[in-house]
């Protein structure tokens, strides 16, 4: 799974101007949305955790897609979405939360500098879903 974290982590630090970072941004929200879901397992004691994760990162989702700059298009480069099988042993909770502590950094820049004031609420809304996901996941 790192590597797939790696990729969304790359588009998001090479996202430039704002629909390029909305759409890095969708894109990031939904992969935490699918790989939290596909790592939950019911007995687990992290599982309520990573099933608010994913709550999270779809409302994180939904407040990009919803931005006047978002583009018509956004698509996840690399593996998409993650085989259930790799997950397990793996580090889900801490590769999401540093995936959601990108994600809260650059949307938080953003917000303040956007140049539509819709843009710079979607941006405001989708990084406190992100802190949200980094409070529920320890980061």
């Amino acid at each position: 799974m790192a590597a797939d974290t790696g990729a969304v982590l790359a588009r998001l630090d090479a996202a430039a101007g704002d629909g390029d970072l909305l759409a890095a941004a969708w894109d990031g929200f939904d992969y935490m949305l699918i790989v939290a879901g596909a790592a939950a397992d019911p007995g687990s004691a992290a599982f309520p955790a990573l099933q608010l994760a994913a709550v999270a990162a779809a409302a994180g989702r939904d407040a990009v897609g919803h931005a006047p700059s978002m583009p018509a298009t956004a698509g996840l480069p690399g593996p998409y979405p993650p085989d259930p099988a790799r997950l397990a042993g793996m580090m889900v909770a801490a590769e999401l939360a540093e995936l959601a502590a990108a994600l809260r950094g650059r949307l938080g820049q953003a917000a303040a500098l956007a140049a539509q004031a819709a843009d710079r609420a979607a941006f405001g809304q989708a990084a406190a879903q992100a802190l949200a996901i980094c409070d529920l996941l320890g980061d």
